[in-house]
């Protein structure tokens, strides 16, 4: 079987958000990392059976090239077996280490094996599971390299040491709705092992849900988040403050995984700037009350009447200091928090 891989990168994140103490507005640039070529809406795949990637085409590798993988992910000059992840990480226990051998990432339970060559999963790996209970959709893993951009024409990879940490995201499905995203970071420990060094974020689509990763010029690992509307608050000032205590997460707004709202983008775990979902305004829009509803409007239906407003004004990137200074006019306008409430 040929060594195919896909670099690593699992997202990972709850409600609980990393810290919101960098003041930057500007959005770090992904940086231009090869030649290639342009960019399309829609990812590029190649579709085999398990274990069997022989064929390419002409806008697409059979086996991906090792130079778009840090030395980190390669086992023996090729791109690490993304079998070895699959097989294990596809299990209950907390894992720490993963053996790349190639004894260790041999499996039947995985099948229908596609490799992503751009679009926003460049350098990822997509597995089903071979048992699909009855009822259910079929499960699956993907695993990701969140290494430099891909797109552009100018510029060379330059990749991280061989013992530097390096980010992988991991999404997988059971079957169901869910959707399920963990970003981690990586460390090559010997020749025949990677160690899991952290879990930086994880979610379930909406609920903090990886939307995408990748290492800028600098090196910095570069994420962002979904938000709901009761996350988009908590994001707002300290998560623990006494009044989020009175805000009920679904009774008073809205903390469904398909309530994307808005967008929390980090720089290795700092909080650099919040971004209104486009999604949020078609959903708004859509939205249908009933008539108790409009006669005692709602804690939601007032938020949403201030998000609606940002989208008037053109108004839908903040700092952390601007958002804070927006979700404290949401919670003394919707939410009931009187002046001098912590």
């Amino acid at each position: 079987m040929k060594n195919l891989l896909c670099a690593l990168l699992v997202l990972g994140l709850t409600a609980c958000l990393p810290e919101n103490d960098q003041s930057a507005a500007d959005a770090p640039e992904r940086p231009l990392a090869m030649e290639s070529a342009p960019s399309t809406s829609d990812a590029e795949v190649i579709t085999t059976e398990h274990a069997d990637i022989e064929e390419g085409t002409s806008e697409t590798a059979a086996t991906p090239s090792a130079n778009l993988f840090p030395p980190a992910l390669l086992y023996n000059g090729e791109p690490i077996d993304p079998l070895c992840f699959a097989v294990q990480m596809s299990g209950e226990d907390t894992l720490e280490r993963i053996d790349l051998t190639p004894d260790s990432c041999r499996s039947d339970n995985f099948t229908n094996l596609e490799y992503f060559s751009k679009g926003p999963y460049d350098r990822a790996v997509h597995y089903e599971y071979a048992d699909v209970e009855e009822g259910m959709g079929r499960p699956y893993m993907m695993i990701q390299y969140a290494g430099p951009a891909l797109e552009g024409i100018n510029g060379e990879i330059k990749h991280p040491a061989i013992d530097a940490e390096i980010p992988v995201i991991i999404r997988t499905s059971g079957g169901g709705t869910g959707q399920f995203s963990t970003l981690y970071k990586m460390q090559r420990v010997d020749e025949e092992t990677l160690a899991i060094t952290h879990t930086l974020a994880a979610g379930d689509r909406c609920n903090s849900g990886i939307t995408e990763a990748f290492l800028d010029a600098d090196g910095d690992l570069n994420y962002a988040l979904n938000l709901t509307p009761y996350t988009m608050v908590l994001a707002g000032g300290d998560e623990d403050r006494p009044f989020m205590d009175r805000v009920e997460a679904y009774d008073d707004l809205d903390d469904c995984a398909a309530c994307c709202y808005g967008e929390a983008h980090y720089n290795e775990n700092v909080l650099g700037y919040i971004t209104l979902n486009e999604n949020a305004r078609e959903m708004i829009t859509g939205k249908k009350y009933s008539e108790a509803s409009l006669v005692e409007q709602t804690k939601q239906m007032c938020f949403d009447e201030l998000i609606a407003l940002q989208f008037q004004s053109g108004e839908t990137r903040f700092n952390p200091a601007e958002w804070e200074t927006f979700i404290g006019e949401v919670e003394h306008t919707c939410l009931g928090r009187v002046e001098g409430e912590e």
